[in-house]
């Protein structure tokens, strides 16, 4: 009578771990970052940003099989701070040019 031993699976590296889920999951997740932001670059950087930082955390990661639940909320936190920064107002340099125009002005009246 033989037995056939099956080999024992390693678990996987974080490499292969987070290819894996990149390769199953990224569409989705781009989907998702799309329907937040409305615009296909930044969906893409949010999603690339996310996986990064999983990679970067996967090792420190307790609960291996968590890490879709990580990635997804990375995605969602990366949309809300690409949309907070849409929403800022871009009156830096207006702001300084008009405050030179009236320093200037101030400076043409003492003279």
């Amino acid at each position: 009578m033989e037995v056939d031993v099956l080999p024992v699976q390693e678990p996987p590296d974080a490499t292969t771990a987070v290819t894996d889920l990149y390769r199953g999951r990224a569409l989705g997740l781009m989907r998702l970052a799309l329907m937040m932001v409305g615009d296909r670059p930044t969906a893409e950087d949010v999603v690339q940003d996310a996986f990064t930082g999983l990679y970067r955390r996967c090792p420190r990661l307790r609960d291996r099989e968590k890490a879709l639940t990580y990635v997804r909320s990375s995605v969602l936190n990366g949309c809300r701070a690409a949309l907070r920064r849409r929403r800022r107002p871009f009156t830096v340099k207006s702001t300084k040019s008009r405050a030179l125009a009236a320093l200037g002005r101030i400076l043409e009246e003492e003279q």
